[in-house]
C-alpha cells in the first residue's frame, strides 16, 4: 500500500505541475516596453574641396658684376611658383610672368623680361632671368619687380582653369637703393 499511496503522491505533483505551467502559459503575458531609437545616424558630410590655382612671385634675386666705380651688370632670377592645389592652364597670351624696371620719376614700367604663363602643375614653377645694366648711386634708382600680369578679362573667360585664387602674391619689388646698400652681395626681395 505505501507503493501505491507513494504513485499516487507522484501523480498529485505532476498534475499540480502541469497545472501551474499550463496557467503560466494561459495568463496573458505583460510585452516589454519598446527599446527607445538612438539619435538618429546622420552620414558624415564629404568636405568641397575648392580648387585653387595660385601662382604666386615667390621672389626676385639680383647679382652684380662691377663694371667700372659706379657701373654694374645685374643678373635678374625671378622664381614663380603655383601654391594651389590644381593645375593652372592658361593660354599663354593670357598669363605673363615679366620683371620689369620702374622710375620713380614715373612713366610706363619697362618690360626686361617676359614668359608666357602656361601651364603650372601644384607645385611647379618657372624661372625668369634677365641681365641688366646698373648705375650705382644714383639719386633716384628705379625699383625692379617681378609681376604676373594677367589680361583683363581672364577671370570673365569661361576658363576656370587660369582663374588664380589669391592675387594678393603675384607681385615682389626690390628696390634699386637697396642693392646699392648691399652691393657687393647678392639680394633676395620676397613677397610682403
Amino acid at each position: 500500500m505505501s507503493h501505491e499511496k507513494g504513485n499516487a503522491n507522484m501523480r498529485r505533483s505532476l498534475v499540480f505541475a502541469a497545472l501551474v505551467a499550463s496557467a503560466a502559459l494561459a495568463a496573458p503575458q505583460t510585452p516589454k516596453p519598446p527599446v527607445p531609437p538612438g539619435p538618429p545616424v546622420r552620414p558624415v558630410p564629404t568636405p568641397i574641396v575648392r580648387l585653387c590655382r595660385d601662382p604666386a612671385a615667390v621672389f626676385l634675386i639680383a647679382r652684380g658684376s662691377p663694371l667700372g666705380p659706379n657701373r654694374a651688370v645685374l643678373d635678374f632670377e625671378g622664381q614663380v611658383v603655383n601654391k594651389g592645389n590644381a593645375a593652372f592652364v592658361s593660354p599663354p597670351q593670357q598669363a605673363r610672368a615679366q620683371i620689369l624696371e620702374s622710375r620713380p620719376q614715373g612713366g610706363a614700367p619697362i618690360v626686361l623680361a617676359d614668359k608666357p604663363l602656361d601651364n603650372l602643375a601644384p607645385g611647379r614653377g618657372l624661372v625668369v632671368t634677365v641681365r641688366r645694366a646698373f648705375t650705382r648711386n644714383q639719386q633716384f634708382p628705379p625699383t625692379f619687380s617681378l609681376l604676373l600680369s594677367y589680361d583683363p578679362d581672364i577671370l570673365h573667360d569661361g576658363n576656370p582653369e587660369n582663374d588664380d585664387c589669391d592675387q594678393s602674391n603675384n607681385r615682389v619689388d626690390l628696390a634699386g637703393a637697396v642693392i646699392d646698400h648691399e652691393w657687393p652681395n647678392m639680394v633676395i626681395a620676397r613677397p610682403r
